[in-house]
């Protein structure tokens, strides 16, 4: 499984560096990748070297993100439900061009499944005109999910070597 989680991450990554090399895009809100979850460092690494803006949540306790601009991924603290956030960054309280999300399961139509907590319903409610991108492993694509009225759509799923452009209209 280890292995697969590598080619699935290395695949992801590449994705997102096509979709890097094509856009004016300057802000990427991201998730800092645990364990379970694929694995982006290296293209958040790429997208620091091309020089534009990362921010990077930290969770706090009331289901709130503080958002913080990283530099750099070493010297990362870890927090809430073990996640992983800068230490020592700036809090960032301007716009993002994109966001990419973490979750256990995502539909076709852009909706996820997330660890529980509320943090992503919460701050994607919040960025009703941002590119959302989920990330993650084909196996984690399921038919449906229950969904609650503050579920938000993704308009783009990479899962592995697979895209799913999310169809507004329907």
């Amino acid at each position: 499984m280890a292995e697969d989680r590598q080619i699935y991450s290395q695949q992801v990554c590449a994705q997102l560096r096509q979709i890097a090399a094509y856009t004016d895009d300057q802000v990427l809100h991201s998730f800092i990748p645990i364990d379970s979850e694929v694995d982006i460092s290296p293209f958040l690494r790429h997208w620091l070297a091309m020089g534009k803006s990362l921010v990077t949540p930290q969770t706090l306790a009331n289901r709130r993100f503080r958002n913080l601009v990283t530099t750099d991924l070493d010297g990362l603290h870890t927090g809430i439900f073990n996640t992983k956030y800068a230490s020592g960054a700036d809090q960032y309280l301007g716009s993002y061009d994109i966001i990419l999300v973490p979750g256990l399961a995502f539909t076709q139509t852009g909706y996820r499944m997330g660890y529980g907590g509320g943090y992503y319903d919460t701050f994607l409610a919040q960025q009703t005109s941002t590119f959302k991108v989920g990330v993650g492993f084909p196996s984690q694509l399921v038919e449906t999910l229950p969904l609650e009225d503050h579920d938000v759509s993704l308009n783009l799923l990479l899962l592995g070597d697979q895209r799913y452009k999310v169809d507004r209209r329907s």
